[in-house]
């Protein structure tokens, strides 16, 4: 394996989720790479699982916000234009509403703790 094979290995595994010790154990293998830069290589990597964490968080908050207008949007044009509320409209629109939530609170989760887990 060369140089740059060993690196793009390495950052599969950072991205993977492997621990920073055994990334750095791995790439120092590489005759071309020292110590110094096998840290910097994974700094570099954890800041880029890290950026693309967030960017998956952000994404989880917008879509969890936007559903959770769903019931709110209902609850409002119903008391305050129509003066009405149907029940069995208002459980249909709590589903998408209750999902939105749960996007929402993983997405804030994902920004305060951006090393937990990745899905997408």
């Amino acid at each position: 394996m060369d140089t740059q094979q060993h690196i793009q290995e390495a950052k599969s595994k950072i991205i993977w989720g492997e621990k920073p010790e055994s990334v750095k154990q791995f790439l120092m293998q590489c005759e071309g790479i020292n110590e110094l830069q096998a840290d910097g290589l994974i700094k570099t990597f954890i800041s880029e699982r890290n950026n693309h964490a967030r960017g998956v968080a952000v994404q989880k908050i917008v879509t969890g916000s936007l559903l959770l207008l769903i019931p709110i949007s209902y609850l409002c044009v119903g008391y305050f234009f129509l003066r009405v509320i149907h029940f069995k409209i208002l459980a249909i629109t709590l589903i998408p509403g209750v999902y939105g939530l749960l996007k929402l609170l993983e997405g804030i989760v994902l920004i305060l703790k951006p090393n937990s887990r990745i899905e997408e």
